[in-house]
């Protein structure tokens, strides 16, 4: 079996819905993700995007999941993300636009096995 590298990008972005009584988010992401500058806005909804890039065969596959829990005035963000198939030297790049409201109240905590290599 033989296959030459190719470059491999995937972009995963959402967005979701703060309500006015959240007064603070935490962010569960893995370790290995750069996290970029959070920018702030005038907005009720907060928004992620991911960037994978490295090399894989073309039948690879990068996946991502995310859960929202609200507990009161409490957001807990949590990612996981698979492949499916080979991969090397993936890099992740993490930003987020969250609501003015919430400058200085955004916490990241590193997942150190939430996500497979």
């Amino acid at each position: 079996f033989i296959w030459m590298r190719r470059p491999f990008y995937k972009e995963h972005n959402a967005v979701f819905e703060i309500k006015k009584d959240v007064s603070q988010l935490e962010f569960f992401v893995p370790e290995k993700w750069e996290l970029g500058t959070t920018k702030f806005q005038e907005s009720e909804n907060g928004e992620f995007l991911l960037l994978v890039k490295g090399f894989a065969p073309p039948y690879t596959t990068h996946y991502l999941s995310y859960s929202i829990e609200k507990i009161e005035n409490l957001i807990k963000v949590s990612f996981k993300e698979s492949v499916d198939g080979y991969h090397r030297n993936f890099r992740h790049k993490f930003k987020l636009r969250l609501p003015q409201h919430l400058k200085g109240h955004v916490k990241f905590n590193d997942y150190l096995k939430n996500s497979e290599d």
